[in-house]
């Protein structure tokens, strides 16, 4: 009982806490778009949210999504020249504001 009551603790977070993950790329007229998916599995919103999205060996795609409730889902579009594959791309969250 005592390590349920600590794990609710743990959980009963007072900000947002924010999940990303990169969907499969497309390429069409010679960019990749790949879609990028934003999760909010915390107890508060969250507002302007950057997002900085990598690929190999030298583009960089920065996006911001403007709030993102508790317990809800977003989705951007991340856009590069050339035809890049998944596995030479990667996201992090670089910021956002507590609601």
């Amino acid at each position: 009982m005592g390590a349920l009551l600590w794990e609710v603790f743990l959980t009963d977070s007072k900000t947002a806490d924010l999940t990303i993950s990169l969907g499969n790329p497309t390429t069409l007229n010679g960019n990749t778009r790949i879609p990028v998916f934003l999760r909010n599995l915390g107890k508060k919103s969250a507002e302007n949210i950057q997002i900085e999205v990598l690929a190999e060996p030298d583009q960089k795609s920065e996006l911001t999504i403007d709030f993102i409730a508790r317990g809800s889902k977003a989705e951007a579009t991340a856009v590069f020249h050339g035809t890049i594959p998944r596995n030479a791309m990667s996201a992090q969250i670089t910021g956002y504001q507590n609601d």
